[in-house]
């Protein structure tokens, strides 16, 4: 009886000790928070109707010291918010996609953050956290003192057409998704630092301009590199040409470096590069032929993801690696043959594919599994090109698959 006793009262601590590890979440007039303790909590979500918002630095006595991600998420009626001194924490996407904002406030006594021109910066990183994305100037200048732009920081602001990073700005992250209309983008001598292609999606950007006494980046024709990593960072996606030649010297290519470039329709590696970034060619909707160097070593994920057009491709002898997705939803792919190299294909690596003949080495076929790399399509509609005497012609032939071999018609010769 003792032992049942000294269990049920275990438990019981035990959930008691659940319990207080467990944040309390109050709904208080308009606004959603996430308690903390007895004496402070954080805003995780705006619930009422307003157009003009000022946050309360104090809620029914607790003391409001961060507001969330997607506090505000797409709150069109949002115009203009004031932040108090209390906040400490914001999370970047905490005014995602509030299309009408035009302007944040953050009272002069705040430690953490403030305002300038209605744009929100970082004091304690000297960053640019958020340009409202319905501010209503075509043309911006980050101020001088400016160190870092953060991520999603220009995120769909539609109605920039230029910006001029300023000198002493020594970091970009990924900070102008989305930024339909920007057409040009002056970056200083002190970048050194850029994640990954901070112009996803700028779809209209033709022009990056770079000082050539910047000591880490250059730019060739618009295209923007980094010198020491001879790595091809990003194609402005409104650069009006089809065929484009990657420069002699570059060895790496960047994640989503030519995402969704729609003008492109031939693109040619030169020998030396040894990697495709995952998403490099996401979405390039007319890109049609890509020729590949012997000196390539990996294809990323998602690298050439629903590039429709794309018919053309031949994988050199060296490729060691496909990622996930890589060519997935790639209609008019018609032809494949795999090297003998291949390591690796990463899961949906072909699916969707229109893919008609396939020639795989018994290498390839012991290291993935077919369902896997070919999800969604009827293997049967494939004429899998095989090795004679090879466990892929055994597959082949018990699944009921048409097979050929790579000299069935050397008789003719």
């Amino acid at each position: 009886m003792k032992k049942k006793i000294l269990f049920i009262l275990t438990v019981l601590l035990i959930l008691l000790s659940i319990n207080d590890c467990i944040a309390e979440v109050l709904e208080i007039g308009d606004y959603k928070l996430n308690v903390l303790d007895n004496e402070t909590a954080e805003v995780i979500k705006y619930l009422g109707t307003e157009a003009y918002v000022s946050v309360p630095s104090k809620i029914q006595g607790f003391n409001i010291i961060s507001i969330k991600d997607m506090t505000f998420q797409s709150y069109d009626k949002l115009v203009s918010v004031v932040i108090p001194d209390s906040i400490a924490s914001i999370g970047n996407m905490a005014f995602f996609k509030c299309k009408n904002l035009e302007s944040i406030y953050v009272s002069p006594d705040n430690n953490y953050y403030a305002s300038i021109d209605g744009v929100l910066f970082s004091k304690e990183n000297k960053s640019l956290v958020f340009f409202p994305q319905g501010k209503q100037i075509s043309e911006y200048s980050v101020p001088d003192g400016i160190e870092s732009i953060e991520s999603n920081a220009f995120y769909e602001c539609s109605n920039l057409t230029k910006i001029t990073l300023p000198d002493g700005l020594k970091k970009l992250k990924t900070a102008f998704t989305n930024t339909y209309n920007l057409k040009t983008v002056v970056l200083p001598d002190t970048l050194i630092e850029i994640e990954s292609n901070p112009f996803i999606n700028c779809n209209n950007l033709e022009n990056i301009i770079v000082s050539p006494d910047n000591p880490t980046f250059a730019v060739i024709d618009n295209v923007l590199f980094n010198k020491a990593e001879k790595m091809l960072i990003a194609f402005p996606a409104g650069k009006k040409v089809s065929e484009y030649n990657i420069p002699q010297g570059i060895t790496h290519i960047n994640k989503a470096a030519f995402w969704e470039c729609d003008n492109l329709k031939i693109v040619s590696l030169p020998e030396g590069v040894f990697s495709i970034g995952d998403s490099a060619f996401f979405q390039c909707s007319n890109l049609t032929i890509v020729t590949l160097p012997e000196t390539l070593v990996s294809i990323g994920k998602d690298a050439f993801y629903n590039c429709k057009k794309l018919n053309t491709i031949a994988f050199p002898d060296n490729l060691s690696s496909i990622g996930e997705s890589a060519f997935s939803m790639c209609v008019s792919l018609s032809k494949i043959v795999f090297p003998v190299n291949l390591s690796m294909v990463g899961k949906d690596a072909f699916t969707l594919c229109g893919l008609i003949s396939v020639t795989m080495p018994d290498s390839v076929f012991e290291i993935i599994k077919v369902d896997e790399v070919f999800r969604g399509m009827n293997l049967k509609n494939i004429t899998w090109v095989v090795e004679r005497n090879s466990k892929m012609r055994e597959w082949a032939i018990k699944n009921g698959f048409p097979y050929t071999y790579s000299d069935a018609n050397n008789w003719l010769n």
